[in-house]
């Protein structure tokens, strides 16, 4: 006969079936529902981390995970460099593209002017406005 863990034992040291089954379906749910909610988080980390071939993965997702990319698109004035922003910080307001014939008006998120104090949660990508010249 198998050896039995005291803690699935009732009073009389036998087997508590229905409260142990119950104790184990909630465990199941709990874990279910944390590795669902990490599952996109550590995908990256299946590999082989005895041989740690999944660090740079991990380090990948991490910095997915904890930094924003502001990208600008200039709308045929020069290019303007992406910036990578740490989740909640803010970015830099960069140097004026140029765009022949142009006077640069200002970055938009949308129709609406970007402040350069609003915290990046997100990935976003800035547009420049222009007025002809």
């Amino acid at each position: 006969m198998p050896l039995i863990d005291n803690r699935l034992l009732d009073c009389s040291s036998e087997p508590e079936i229905t409260e142990n089954f119950n104790r184990v379906l909630s465990l199941l749910d709990s874990a279910v529902a944390t590795m669902s909610a990490l599952s996109g988080s550590i995908s990256d980390l299946s590999g082989d981390m005895a041989g740690l071939s999944g660090l740079s993965g991990a380090v990948a997702t991490l910095g997915g995970i904890t930094t924003r990319t502001v990208t600008f698109d200039s709308d045929g004035g020069t290019e303007i460099a992406a910036q990578v922003v740490v989740y909640g910080g803010v970015a830099t307001l960069p140097e004026a593209p140029t765009k022949e014939g142009n006077t640069f008006v200002g970055w938009f998120s949308g129709e609406t002017e970007y402040i350069f104090t609003t915290e990046v949660k997100a990935d976003v990508t800035l547009t420049a406005h222009w007025t002809a010249e």
